[in-house]
Formats: C-alpha cells, structure tokens, sequence
C-alpha cells in the first residue's frame, strides 16, 4: 500500500471521530443503546469509504506514465508506433499505458521472457493529465477563432495592387480555417466522454522479483493517419504564362491522447489496399462493345518503386521523399507531432506554364475557365491522390482532385469574369425538301463574341462537340468562320485575344433526317447571354 492510502486511511479515522463527536453528543454522562449502535454504524461506513478511497488513490498513483513512440509510421487507414522504455518490475510483474485505439500489442523485454499479459481500461482523468489536454485544445480553438478574424479583416484593408501579400494573407487564412474545421471532431469527442487508455500488466519469467527491464512494444493506431493536400495559386504573366505556386501539405489526424514531441515521423502514400488477390472478372462479349479497364494503379507501383531521388528538389523540401521503398515515404526535418491535427509541410513548386482560357457553350454554361497543364518530373510523379484547393492570386477559386493522368496534371482554377463570351443563336430554321417530302432540314447557327477585360492578351479555346448519326437515316455537317479544329469528337478554336478587345466566332450545323423526327441541338438557344 502507497502512501497515498495511508494518508487517506488516517485522514479518515480523523474525520470520523469528528463527525461522530457532532453528531453524538453525550448527554448525562451515559449514552443510550440506541446511541451507541448508531456511533458504531457510522464511524463503519465513514471508515470503509475513506479506506475505498485510499485503496483508488493508490492504484492511481500506481499507474505507468504514458510514452510518446520513438517512431511512428503513418498511413492513409492507421499507423504503426513503436516505444520503448524502461519500467519496475514488481514480484514479476511491469506495467506499461497505450492507447485506448491500439491493437496488435507487441511486447519484448530486454531480459528475460513476457509470460503473459493483460489488458484493462483505463479512464483519461484517472491519470490526472485530460483536463490539461482540453484546456489546450479549447485554446487552441479560441486562437485559430481569432487570426481568423484577424486575417479576414487584414485581408479587408489590403492594398489590391500589392498581389504578393493578398495571396499570403488568403492562404494563411484558407488554412486557419481548415485547421480549426479539423478540431471540431475533437471538441465533439471531448464533450462526449473521457480518453480511454490501455493498463497493459507483463507478467516476466527469468527475472528477480524486484527489478529493471527496458520494453520495447509495437502496436497499431487505426485512428491515426493522413491524406495529401495540395494549395495551387496561379498568378498570370506576360506573354499568356502563369506562375503557379503549389503546396503539397500531409494533414495528420492524431488522437491518441498524448503529444508526440519527439517522435520520428514516417507518411507513407499507401494504405487500406487488400492484401488478397483481387477476383478474375469474366470477359462476356455481348451484342455492344464493351470496354475493358485496368484496374486501379495501386500507389506502389513498380514505377515509383524503381524512380530515383531527386536530389536538387528534395535539397529545398521540408520533408525527405524516399522512392525506393514499395511505397513513396516522407520523412519531415521536423521531429514530433502534437495531439489533434496538424498540417506539414511535404513539398513546395513553382511552375511556370502556358495558360489557357476554354469555354464550351451550352445553354447553362457560358464562361471561360482558367486552366493550365503541367507535366510532372522527378519526385513529382510520386505525389499520390488528394483535394486540391485551387485560387487565382490568392482568391479561392474552385476544389478539385490531384488525381493525374499519363503523367500530366490538369488545372481548371474555375470561371474568370474578365474574360467573357456572349452567345447568341440565330432563329431555328426547319423545312421540308426532296421528293414526297420525306426529308426535313434542320439548320442551327451560333455568334459567339469573346471579350477579353485583362490588361494582356490572352489564348482562348473554345470547345463543341462534334454532331454524330447513329443511323444512316440521318446526316450532319459543319461550317465554321474561323474554319474548326478536330480533337476526336471535338470541334475547336485557339487564338488570341487582345486586351480590351473582342473577337466573333461563327458556328452552324445542318441535320438531314427523316420528316417525323425532332431534335434538340446541344447549344445556346435564347437572345445573348453574357457571363
């Protein structure tokens, strides 16, 4: 017994005979029965309780302290932590703390064998340090409430012409907000109930009863893991270039219970695969074609495994990518990761590309779209699958999917009102024509004008689809002034636009088909629609 619960037991004789004394007043000299029975019911209960709570202080006082891992492997589905330390053994018997979340405990001793062990939960505030984690976290959400309004307000009285501090400003609030969205689960699971532990008891063979040994144990967090985010702000030049500035960013969810502050942290682009061979589908050809797909590239790919480090860009990262794994793996230069969820920093690039304005005219859709295309070298083809967050000089502009194709990445960064298209469609013709009237003629034709508000010129495409038959019933045929491009089953038109000036483009298309048919053409319809 600890000296906690002696302190407690004696503590609560004191306070018995106290209130005994109060409540038990002799009167006369002699006490009744009645009197007497009630003195030895009362000092019992009192006695029993103060001794129950003793006996909870000391297990108390005798729980491990809870350790940090010395490394930890995350992926996108959990992480792999691995510990170590140095505890007492006790009449054979060493006592560690994990995690509520941890499985697949594994534990070696530095001497002698782990015979068994067992497991029981333990309550947050039974250890005496949850309250201390949520004070932290509520001031850590009243800080991020504040810059937020702080950046909002600087933001407000920025000066438009200096566009190097507005995107700053906007990216950092853009992340202030993203930061305090991700701490909302932990408030809501605060407020829920207290962190569960793991009192994990060794029962060791081989030693003295009274002894020191160092465990080393390993387990699993599934709650702990990250996904890939990227930032990309573009920032047009001269000459119809951009610059566009890309964050790639690990956001890390960590809600073991505990900050990690000097742990050596590993991300790791995989996770959540199955580890059976997938089904052999069946190929059934059927009256239609069908198309046969390859599966998934895994993210650990023969590629990747095989691609070498790219020492004059990871010279310039925040973080170590190792290629030459199964998997593409981070290290951060930084050590640690604190309770909640954090945002590191992984790679950061400037691109400076051909930009492109495109548009494709329908009736619901008439804007131009800012939008660029990267071919990606080096380390960059290792960066694996996320949300994207898009702006155009620091102004949020669209979210999207870093998700790239045959090596390329494409970027739309939403619609640009300075570069605008107004469409118009000339009255619907349709008649009748050959002999017996068994034809009928459909003749659509479109006036787009493309205004550009920018100070440079700028490189437009505008795109339609190219009219297809499905039956020899029908034929189609398309004049255009400036002549048309084919891209497949596209029709479109590239050039540049001046600043401050417009440009026409005319489309039309005829349709032949028999007399009983109706269609609908896939374009503006009404009087000019500006965007």
């Amino acid at each position: 017994m600890t000296n906690t619960a002696e302190n407690s037991r004696c503590q609560g004789m004191d306070l018995a005979r106290r209130l005994r004394s109060a409540l038990f007043r002799e009167e006369g000299g002699a006490d009744s029965l009645f009197q007497v029975l009630w003195q030895i019911l009362w000092t019992a209960i009192l006695v029993l309780a103060i001794f129950f709570m003793g006996v909870r202080f000391a297990d108390a006082g005798s729980f491990p302290t809870p350790r940090a891992p010395q490394r930890a492997l995350v992926t996108f589905s959990g992480a792999s932590v691995l510990a170590s330390e140095e505890v007492a053994v006790e009449n054979g018997v060493a006592s560690i703390l994990v995690p509520g979340s941890a499985t697949d405990l594994v534990v070696r001793a530095s001497r002698g064998k782990v015979a068994d062990r067992h497991e029981s939960t333990v309550q947050a505030a039974s250890l005496g340090f949850e309250d201390r984690l949520a004070r932290e976290a509520a001031q850590k959400r009243t800080g991020l409430a504040g810059k937020i309004l702080y950046l909002e307000a600087a933001i407000k009285k920025a000066d438009a012409g200096n566009g190097e501090a507005l995107q700053a400003l906007c990216l950092e609030l853009a992340q202030a907000r993203a930061e305090l969205k991700a701490l909302e689960p932990e408030k809501k699971s605060s407020a829920r109930g207290t962190t569960e532990w793991k009192l994990v008891r060794l029962r060791l063979t081989g030693l003295a009863a009274q002894d020191r040994v160092t465990l080393t144990y390993a387990y699993t967090l599934p709650d702990v893991r990250w996904q890939p985010v990227y930032l990309v702000d573009v920032t047009p030049k001269d000459k119809g270039r951009g610059s566009i500035n890309l964050r790639l960013e690990a956001e890390v969810r960590q809600p073991a219970g505990l900050d990690w502050p000097d742990t050596d942290l590993v991300l790791v682009a995989s996770g959540g695969d199955l580890s059976t061979l997938p089904p052999l589908r069946p190929w059934i050809i059927g009256d239609e074609p069908m198309v046969l797909r390859a599966p998934a590239a895994r993210l650990a790919s023969a590629s990747i495994a095989k691609m070498s480090l790219d020492s004059k860009a990871a010279s310039n990262e925040a973080a170590v990518l190792d290629t030459s794994a199964s998997s593409a793996q981070w290290t951060p230069l930084v050590k640690g990761l604190a309770q909640g969820t954090s945002r590191l920093l992984l790679a950061e690039r400037t691109w400076d590309e051909p930009l492109k304005w495109i548009a494709r005219p329908a009736s619901h859709n008439n804007g131009f779209y800012l939008c660029a295309e990267h071919a990606l070298e080096g380390q960059e083809k290792a960066w694996p699958t996320g949300p994207m967050v898009l702006s155009v000089e620091g102004a949020i502009a669209a979210r999207d999917l870093f998700a790239p194709e045959k090596g390329k990445i494409f970027l739309s960064f939403g619609r640009d009102a300075r570069v605008r298209l107004e469409a118009s469609a000339e009255p619907r013709r349709s008649g009748k024509e050959g002999f017996i009237s068994q034809k009928k003629v459909w003749d659509w034709e479109w006036r787009y004008t493309i205004r550009n508000d920018r100070a440079n010129p700028v490189r437009v495409r505008v795109e339609c689809p190219l009219p297809q038959t499905v039956s020899e019933d029908f034929e189609a045929s398309v004049a255009s002034r400036p002549d048309a491009q084919r891209d497949g089953k596209t029709l479109f038109w590239e050039f540049d636009v001046a600043p401050d000036t417009a440009r026409e483009l005319v489309h039309s298309v005829r349709v032949t088909g028999p007399a009983d048919s109706k269609l609908t053409p896939l374009a503006p319809q009404g009087r000019s629609e500006n965007v």
